[in-house]
């Protein structure tokens, strides 16, 4: 824990962010909400796509910082951008639901489609579901049942992956 700490102080990315994720949930160290709010931040703002969807997380439920929609939107988008496929999915929820960004059907199926592409399960049946009742893009029945079809060997996938470790 001491060379992690360190490594953290010493500006380390990656080891800021691993120690966010300690502090959040007491992993080898007195839980510390605020003290992981503070080195998730440190890494968000450096640019690790990780933290800046914890930060999201930690923002959307008010977990060692204010309650701010808008502020978890911000981290999730910067995430997702940089192809964070958890961060896709998310920020796509934000914009189906309008919490902290305007609601906006169509930019959350873009959001939800590029996080399909990469096999997140949550997001292909939610892009089937927008298919089908053509919420954000056309009503289309094919491409609905190609999306269920891909989310159920996505989930299948996981589960067996899950079952080998």
């Amino acid at each position: 824990m001491e060379e992690l700490k360190a490594l953290a102080d010493d500006g380390d990315v990656d080891a800021l962010f691993e120690l966010a994720e300690k502090y959040e949930i007491g992993d080898g160290v007195m839980q510390n909400v605020r003290l992981a709010a503070r080195k998730c931040r440190q890494a968000a703002e450096s640019g690790h796509a990780g933290a800046q969807v914890l930060m999201g997380k930690l923002c959307l439920i008010g977990k060692g910082v204010e309650v701010d929609a808008e502020e978890a939107a911000h981290w999730y988008r910067l995430a997702a951008q940089q192809g964070h496929s958890r961060a896709q999915y998310y920020l796509g929820q934000m914009y189906a639901t309008g919490r902290g960004v305007p609601l906006d059907h169509v930019e959350s199926a873009v959001w939800m489609l590029k996080a399909a592409h990469q096999n997140v399960v949550d997001a292909q049946l939610r892009v089937a579901k927008m298919y089908q009742d053509g919420e954000g893009m056309p009503v289309d029945e094919a491409k609905a049942h190609e999306w269920y079809a891909r989310a159920a060997e996505s989930a299948l996938c996981e589960s067996k992956s899950t079952a080998d470790e």
